[in-house]
C-alpha cells in the first residue's frame, strides 16, 4: 500500500489555500492497488479557526463538477482530518483533478486544482 501525507494551509491575508506534502506533491502518481492519501489542516490555520467541510474535495472533469470517481472512497475523520482511499484498479491510466477547500469565518475557500493519476498495471 502506498500512503501520500498532506499538510493544508490557509493564508488569512490572501485567502490562499495550499498542500504541502510531506515527501510527495501533486500530481500524484498512484500506481494499481491501495493507496492512502491523508490531509490535516497545519497548526496555523486550526489556530485561526479553519475547518474542511464534511465534503471537502470537489471531483472536476473537464473545469466542471463531477461525481466521485469509482476508484476512491473518502473518510472524513474531523474537520481538521480527512483520508482518501484510492482503489486503483484502472486498466488505463486515469487523471483525477480536484479541488480542495476549508471554511473560515463564513466562507468556503479552495485550493488550485491537485491531481491525482492512477496508473494502468505494470506488467
Amino acid at each position: 500500500m502506498q500512503t501520500y501525507n498532506f499538510n493544508v494551509s490557509f493564508n488569512t491575508a490572501t485567502t490562499e489555500v495550499s498542500t504541502a506534502g510531506l515527501g510527495s506533491s501533486f500530481p500524484i502518481p498512484a500506481p494499481q492497488g491501495i493507496s492512502l492519501i491523508t490531509f490535516a489542516l497545519d497548526s496555523a490555520a486550526v489556530a485561526a479557526g479553519v475547518k474542511f467541510p464534511s465534503s471537502p474535495i470537489q471531483w472536476m472533469q473537464n473545469s466542471e463538477p463531477t461525481a466521485l470517481p469509482p476508484w476512491f472512497v473518502m473518510h472524513w475523520h474531523d474537520e481538521h482530518h480527512f483520508a482518501l482511499w484510492d482503489f486503483n484498479s484502472a486498466p488505463t491510466q486515469k487523471h483525477h483533478d480536484f479541488v480542495l477547500s476549508v471554511f473560515h469565518n463564513g466562507q468556503f475557500y479552495s485550493s488550485h486544482d491537485p491531481v491525482i493519476v492512477n496508473e494502468p498495471p505494470s506488467w
